[in-house]
């Protein structure tokens, strides 16, 4: 999904087509996905543009709580650590 939207306009080449570009000095075979207006490209466009820009947001507060959960779980061993230790200096 995020190859497709990121390269929206853009045909997918393949590998001939690579092959035929280096012999293209012409720039004939330059193909773009085709839309009815120019107003439903803009459209499209601008849709798989707030797509991505979701998609990263969705990553990034993911990212963020798996963090957090390691910064919890090491703050609460490393408290347990100091509780264990005063108890055994309480101990002595």
């Amino acid at each position: 999904m995020t190859n497709t939207l990121s390269a929206y306009l853009f045909a997918s080449p393949s590998f001939l087509g690579g092959m035929a570009h280096l012999l293209d000095l012409g720039g004939t075979l330059n193909q773009y996905n085709s839309s009815i207006t120019n107003e439903e490209a803009d459209y499209l466009a601008l849709m798989s543009d707030w797509i991505m820009v979701g998609s990263d947001i969705e990553l990034a507060i993911s990212v963020n709580k798996e963090t957090e959960k390691c910064v919890d779980e090491n703050i609460l061993c490393e408290a347990t650590l100091v509780l264990l230790n005063a108890q055994d200096l309480i101990k002595v």
